[in-house]
């Protein structure tokens, strides 16, 4: 049951989290950090947003800005707060440009995030409740795998108007930065989709593989955030 956040009468918020390559495989590349970064930055400046309002470039969060929430993203995060600043630090120094991390005028530290690469922009959107309900519940792997799952099953429903996508342990386990020879890394998998479903934020079906008769093939789906905040 989703008892941990419940905002059914106010404006749903919308939050970019890059499924660029690079760095879901990146297994240095922290999405949990990244995603609580991400709950607490900025939008771009209008100056800065190049074709309509919708289009963000960027976001940004100031250093400050999280130690100003310590109390509230150590609960959330099950996290230290200088460990969440650390990590941050550690985002903005690995390679691909995810993070860059600057100082302005008043030598106050801001962290970019950003969505581009050559071929354009590499996101899926969540909605407030659901990105931090992802922080609460788990690790960065498990968000990397949501992320995953959510770019598949839109992507699937996109351009074949299908509802579900089969998806497997080792394909997602190579996706995310994880040896998909390992049972253990396999098995893991199997536990954070079952979280993630478990957490109403995926479906899965079992199918019947032809050459086995096991139940091998699982097939996923979505649930919506109008879904979602009901349940």
């Amino acid at each position: 049951m989703n008892n941990y956040i419940n905002k059914k009468d106010t404006k749903v918020v919308n939050f970019p989290m890059s499924t660029q390559k690079c760095h879901m495989k990146d297994k240095k590349c922290d999405y949990k950090t990244l995603a609580i970064m991400t709950l607490y930055s900025n939008m771009t400046p209008m100056k800065d947003q190049h074709e309509s309002r919708t289009y963000e470039p960027y976001r940004y969060v100031y250093k400050n800005k999280i130690i100003k929430f310590t109390d509230e993203i150590e609960s959330l995060s099950n996290k230290k707060i200088g460990t969440v600043i650390n990590n941050m630090r550690k985002l903005s120094q690995l390679e691909g440009g995810l993070v860059t991390a600057t100082k302005n005028h008043n030598e106050e530290i801001i962290y970019y995030i950003r969505y581009e690469n050559e071929r354009g922009r590499e996101y899926v959107s969540i909605p407030e409740d659901m990105l931090r309900r992802l922080v609460w519940i788990g690790n960065g792997n498990l968000i990397k795998v949501y992320l995953l799952i959510k770019y598949l099953c839109e992507d699937e429903k996109r351009r074949f108007n299908h509802d579900e996508k089969k998806i497997t342990n080792k394909y997602i386990c190579d996706e995310i930065g994880l040896s998909s020879s390992s049972k253990n890394n396999l098995q893991g998998i199997t536990e954070i989709t079952n979280t993630l479903e478990e957490c109403d934020f995926i479906k899965k079906r079992y199918v019947k593989s032809s050459e086995t008769g096991i139940k091998t093939n699982i097939f996923y789906s979505l649930i919506s955030y109008d879904e979602w905040v009901y349940i």
